[in-house]
């Protein structure tokens, strides 16, 4: 998908390194060796931002992506950085990140415009390279500032509130349900509005077996719609086949298969997300049904447990799993930093097999940075450990 190289990173490091498309790459290496580095330069070279190649110690960054032509190159000035080769100093970034303009000579204004061209189209180039490029950091079990409409004396204001990232969860997944339910009610809309005319064209019926399998089939989805919250769907009840409603059953089901399709790519997520937190939480269980009541129950007793109560470890599987199944859009690069983090050896070894599925299911490439042997348990063919290519000397450049 593309390759990169990094020169003189932190003043030290020369590395260089291949990432494969719709495949995870698990990048290694101790402290200071520059690992998060790099995938936070992915994330900003992906996103447009250049503030961080201002801020890091290198030479020389190359990028060579296949959906791209030739090679993206920025390279560090004394007073900035260069961009294929054009230059964009320090005191004119700033002024371009901020959007404004200082009181400039005529000299210095076509130096400060030419440097503002150079500035957008490098952001273009950026935007370009890779697609979409998400980034889950470290810092995933934080508590978020959020506005709160509150009530005293009669008068409502709006206030900040510190709340954890894990207890915004059930409203982000029921928002995420609501969303799939609109895309159902738009396309029934438009089955419906076009049924009569559709059931006039159409010259053959369904036949009594395949009613039979359609109706069964109909019931199964229905009952998994129904099981993970979607309980406003409905479906027709002792039916029984007739040859004259051929025609009409043959498009009623027809309709049903192509609105259920609207539903096919949250229930896949749902599901996987439920099996991946049951396979690792004791004594409770994930319940989804009841969003945004609770998420969380006893397994015997079925009382609710709050979020707030889930041990670090709990919270951070519930907080990780749900960003890399529902935060963002499908495709693009996916980025982790140290997903280790809280997690029981146990459920990091579990780590990458869950990892693969998910990246399977939404299309994705994913690149994590990791200290975690049980991480890595056994996947070296999709390592890359900054500290043997140091020790081998295979990051010097010739």
């Amino acid at each position: 998908m593309f390759e990169i190289s990094i020169w003189k990173l932190f003043g030290h490091f020369d590395y260089h390194f291949h990432i494969k498309e719709n495949q995870i790459t698990i990048l290694t290496g101790p402290n200071g060796f520059g690992k998060s580095t790099i995938i936070r330069f992915i994330h900003a070279i992906g996103n447009s931002d250049l503030s961080i190649f201002f801020e890091t110690v290198y030479d020389k960054i190359e990028i060579r992506a296949e959906n791209a032509p030739g090679t993206f190159t920025i390279a560090s000035e004394d007073d900035g950085i260069t961009c294929n080769e054009r230059h964009i100093s320090l005191k004119n970034f700033n002024y371009f990140s901020r959007g404004t303009e200082p009181l400039l000579r005529l000299k210095e204004k076509r130096q400060f415009a030419a440097e503002k061209e150079t500035y957008t189209e490098t952001l273009n180039i950026m935007k370009n390279l890779f697609g979409d490029v998400f980034f889950i950091s470290e810092h995933r079990v934080v508590v978020n500032s959020v506005q709160r409409i509150v009530k005293h004396a009669d008068i409502k204001r709006i206030k900040k509130v510190l709340v954890e990232s894990v207890m915004e969860i059930p409203e982000k997944l029921e928002e995420c349900m609501k969303e799939a339910e609109r895309s159902y009610s738009q396309t029934s809309n438009e089955l419906d509005s076009t049924f009569p005319e559709r059931l006039f064209s159409q010259k053959t019926g369904i036949s009594e077996e395949d009613f039979y399998k359609n109706l069964n089939l109909m019931h199964e989805r229905v009952q998994k719609l129904h099981k993970n919250g979607f309980t406003r769907i409905r479906e027709l009840k002792d039916m029984t086949f007739q040859a004259k409603d051929a025609r009409a059953l043959k498009v009623y089901f027809d309709d049903f298969n192509t609105k259920y399709q609207e539903f096919e790519d949250i229930l896949n997520k749902m599901e996987l997300f439920q099996d991946i937190v049951s396979r690792r939480f004791q004594f409770k269980k994930l319940v989804i049904t009841k969003i945004p009541d609770t998420m969380v129950t006893d397994e015997m007793t079925g009382q609710p447990i709050p979020l707030s109560r889930l041990s670090s470890g709990e919270k951070e599987i519930l907080i990780l799993f749900y960003n890399l199944l529902f935060e963002n859009t499908d495709g693009g690069i996916l980025l982790v930093d140290e997903p280790e983090i809280s997690l029981h050896i146990a459920w990091q070894r579990m780590f990458i097999d869950d990892l693969r599925k998910i990246a399977l299911l939404r299309n994705l490439t994913i690149i994590i940075a990791t200290h975690s042997p049980q991480i890595i348990n056994g996947n070296r063919n999709i390592q890359i450990d900054l500290g043997e290519l140091y020790k081998n000397g295979l990051n010097q450049r010739k």
